[in-house]
């Protein structure tokens, strides 16, 4: 199995800082949720901590891109698909490290946002869709 040919979908992680630092900070804003509920009666940070943390935990495990035979679909914090680009879409993808781009029909480019990806995930993504880009 190489990049170019892999035997099933390519999965993209989140960067593991994004998903230490949604956690540590959830943790963190619930434990202060407690100090505010008790001064102020707010309870926004016991539910927005929580909340935060969730997100952390399920990037962990979900990915944040998956591609396969030309599309590449993004994933939203608990892993349905909210966007895909590519051959599902009529368009092609085009790797210029460090960005992709996504080129419609008519040659109109729109750059994929990667900064939220594991390196290492994305660099094998450049190489995959680079093996099928017609240059």
């Amino acid at each position: 199995m190489d990049a170019a040919h892999p035997s099933g979908p390519i999965r993209v992680r989140h960067h593991s800082a994004l998903s230490a630092s949604l956690i540590s900070t959830g943790f963190s804003a619930g434990g202060f949720g407690f100090l505010v509920l008790q001064l102020t009666g707010t309870p926004v940070l016991l539910v927005l901590g929580p909340i935060l943390a969730a997100v952390g935990f399920a990037s962990l495990k979900v990915p944040l891109f998956t591609y396969e035979e030309g599309t590449l679909h993004v994933h939203g914090p608990f892993g349905g698909r909210i966007r895909s680009y590519g051959r599902a879409r009529g368009e092609r993808l085009r790797s210029e490290e460090p960005h992709l781009y996504s080129v419609a029909a008519d040659g109109r480019r729109r750059r994929i946002g990667t900064a939220l990806a594991m390196r290492h995930d994305l660099a094998a993504l450049h190489e995959a869709v680079r093996s099928t880009q017609d240059d």
